[in-house]
């Protein structure tokens, strides 16, 4: 796992709360980003598109991703690892 990916897996660990529903907004063609979250449980819930300009003015296309406090539960075991 490279050095972006530990990063944010140890940020999941440290802001994941059982309680609360997380969200993560990854460029739509972030696959790496994409795989990660995908990896610890997160589950796609759509595509927002055109859901921000980059600097050259192309429109991005954003992958929603959540966690709820039942897949935090199944993926305790991952987290504990870092």
């Amino acid at each position: 796992m490279d050095q972006m990916h530990l990063s944010k897996v140890l940020c999941m660990t440290k802001l994941l709360i059982p309680q609360a529903r997380v969200e993560f907004h990854i460029n739509n063609k972030n696959q790496a980003s994409r795989a990660s979250v995908e990896y610890y449980g997160a589950k796609l819930e759509g595509i927002i598109r055109n859901d921000c300009f980059r600097y050259n003015g192309e429109n991005v296309d954003t992958a929603l991703y959540s966690m709820l406090p039942e897949d935090y539960e199944n993926i305790k075991e991952k987290l504990s690892a870092y």
